[in-house]
């Protein structure tokens, strides 16, 4: 969290699987968490967290998609009435099966 706003859960889960270690109810500014999730008999596995900006009524979606050849964090995305107040980087550090990901959010 790049900025200087306490970000808020909004919601999170995964499409298949649990959080072993999920995200905090809030993120305070110009801090980082690390979530992790995990699946038996693995074929793939989407985790979604969102958090809102409550001084601007913008929220924030990190996705990480986790597939065999196809590690992504498409649908990462910025949304409500003040979105373009703030951008969204991301990198995939390691693919499958092991996704590692870093997102940043700052403001523009």
């Amino acid at each position: 969290n790049s900025t200087d706003q306490t970000m808020t859960l909004t919601g999170d889960y995964t499409s298949a699987g649990d959080f072993i270690a999920g995200p905090q109810e809030t993120l305070a500014p110009h801090s980082s968490e690390i979530v992790t999730a995990s699946v038996d008999n693995f074929g793939g596995l989407t985790a979604v967290v969102n958090y809102g900006v409550p001084d601007t009524n913008t929220i924030v979606t990190f996705q990480a998609n986790n597939n065999a050849g196809a590690a992504s964090t498409d649908g990462t995305q910025i949304g409500g009435t003040h979105h373009n107040r703030y951008d969204v980087m991301t990198n995939v550090d390691t693919g499958f099966p092991t996704m590692n990901a870093v997102y940043t959010i700052f403001p523009v």
